[in-house]
């Protein structure tokens, strides 16, 4: 990326942040709100992508860094926060396309994957799935 645009990017990146920080302290005054517990599965590849950036590959932003901090911790997460795990991965499922994202390919862990499994990888996306649908016909009812 350009020098032009990276301001812009980390901008957002900064407001991303001060969004979610906002959403978790609205959800933390709700006590009797929901929350989800992440699985293994999602804390493994939290973890496996957090080594990954100590190691220096690059992907994902300080948001992912948080995300793979709680679900590396297991953290209960909020409506809020699944929500958020599902439009990430709604948004990202075409980086399981890009060169490098799966094991033994060139490149491999692609920045792509790296972000992927911040926020805990394929059995992220799945659990954020189905919640996201229990969530949407909990409003229903």
């Amino acid at each position: 990326m350009s020098n032009e645009y990276q301001h812009i990017v980390d901008d957002l990146q900064e407001l991303d942040s001060l969004v979610e920080a906002m959403l978790e302290k609205l959800d933390s005054t709700n006590k009797e709100a929901k929350t989800y517990t992440p699985t293994d599965g999602m804390a493994a590849a939290a973890t496996r992508a957090l080594k990954w950036r100590e190691e220096g590959h690059p992907g994902g932003t300080q948001v992912g860094v948080t995300r793979a901090n709680q679900l590396k911790n297991k953290e209960n997460l909020s409506e809020s926060t699944v929500l958020r795990m599902h439009s990430f991965f709604s948004r990202h499922a075409v980086d399981k396309q890009a060169t490098g994202f799966r094991s033994g390919e060139d490149g491999f862990p692609s920045k792509g994957r790296v972000a992927w499994d911040l926020w805990g990888g394929d059995a992220g996306e799945t659990w954020s799935q189905a919640k996201r649908d229990q969530i949407m016909r909990d409003r229903e009812a």
